[in-house]
């Protein structure tokens, strides 16, 4: 079942014009992957919904330009050099981003009194 966030999701997808004519069921794929991700990483257990439509996008949008480097940390194509991180992690601009969602892990409020 596709959740109304994914569909929202998969309609912003298709307006980037590299995303114009891409296969549904690969772009639900990604997005799903990157909003997996984002819940991983912010220590969320739920779908912030439309407050993070453009992060998820963007997120989907970056794992898909990684696809089919996975191990590569430097790329020459011509005169332009292409470097990323070893470990594979996304763009540190989209690594701050998350990081507004980010919840605190291991913090007991009533502990803290």
């Amino acid at each position: 079942m596709t959740s109304e966030h994914t569909l929202r999701r998969l309609g912003r997808m298709h307006n980037y014009p590299a995303f114009k004519n891409v296969n549904d069921d690969y772009l639900r794929t990604i997005l799903e992957d990157a909003l997996a991700y984002f819940l991983d990483y912010t220590h969320r257990g739920e779908d912030p919904g439309e407050a993070v439509d453009s992060l998820i996008c963007d997120i989907a949008r970056s794992m898909h330009a990684r696809m089919g480097m996975e191990g590569v940390t430097r790329a020459k194509d011509g005169e332009i050099m292409r470097v990323w991180s070893d470990n594979g992690a996304l763009d540190p601009a989209l690594l701050k981003r998350m990081k507004a969602y980010r919840l605190v892990v291991g913090v007991n409020a009533t502990s803290a009194i």
